[in-house]
């Protein structure tokens, strides 16, 4: 259900806030829909189909999701108005710094070393870390692997070895020097084809709830940069054709955070060792 909403709000995508217009009508009247901002009761239906007459790829299994809401939308007049920056600030976050609500102000902040950081996130980097994999079948089909057996297999299948990018701790590691470790979950999606790298245990039910299978723990991370040193962020995308799909910081990131890209961005999966 998650996913099926968050596919309705790509339509955001395909609307034109300046100029009040719809780029692909589809999408964009669905989010319309959905944003509208006299809507107080929203109820949605998710079933799971054989077949889906008109959708891309009908005769294959797929979800079918309805919504309704209580105000029916004006498809001619902006969803909501955005008040100015900083206007409705909570007490916690009530500095207003580069037009957002923060804690403290963005510009006046310097940032220590990363060992620095990495000392008082959890620890200093752990010993024995293995080399991390990234591959690749399609931009959007990415795999991740610590084998090199593995990654030659993948390759033999018509996959992408864009080789090591980074390290992650191996199992059994001495958690002694970083306290924050966790491990990282691999799940496959069987009906996006894609497969999931998560450190959220929480998130790990919820996905295999889904229907996610799990397929065992690729190593150690921790959550964000600069815990335990860690320096390179594994970015996670959204998009409803393709499911998850989840980047090293490159240009396959500042591409899928193109308005037009069609992609979510879920944030950071996990962060790793250079």
């Amino acid at each position: 259900m998650e996913e099926f909403i968050e596919d309705i709000y790509t339509g955001v995508n395909a609307y034109d806030y300046v100029q009040t217009t719809c780029l692909d009508a589809v999408p964009c009247q669905s989010f319309l829909s959905f944003a509208w901002f006299e809507n107080t009761k929203i109820g949605c239906a998710l079933a799971t189909c054989q077949a889906v007459q008109g959708a891309p790829m009908a005769a294959r299994q797929q979800y079918f999701g309805v919504c309704a809401y209580d105000r029916k939308a004006d498809l001619t007049a902006r969803p909501y108005v955005a008040p100015p920056s900083c206007q409705f600030c909570p007490n916690d976050a009530s500095i207003c710094s580069n037009n957002l609500c923060c804690p403290y102000d963005l510009n006046a902040m310097t940032c220590p070393s990363v060992g620095g950081v990495g000392a008082g996130s959890g620890g200093s980097p752990p010993d024995g870390l293995i080399d991390l994999y990234y591959i690749s079948r399609t931009p959007s089909k990415i795999a991740y692997a610590t084998n090199a057996t593995e990654v030659q297999e993948l390759i033999t299948i018509g996959a992408v070895s864009h080789g090591i990018i980074g390290k992650v701790a191996a199992a059994g590691n001495d958690a002694s020097k970083c306290g924050v470790l966790k491990p990282i979950y691999h799940l496959y999606s069987p009906h996006f084809r894609c497969n999931y790298y998560i450190v959220d245990e929480y998130l790990v039910r919820v996905r295999m709830d889904e229907g996610y299978e799990y397929k065992g723990i690729l190593g150690y991370a921790v959550r964000g940069i600069n815990a335990c040193g860690a320096s390179l962020a594994i970015y996670e995308f959204f998009r409803h054709s393709d499911g998850i799909t989840q980047v090293p910081n490159s240009t396959d990131v500042l591409t899928m955070m193109s308005e037009r890209s069609g992609y979510i961005y879920h944030g950071i999966s996990f962060a790793v060792w250079r």
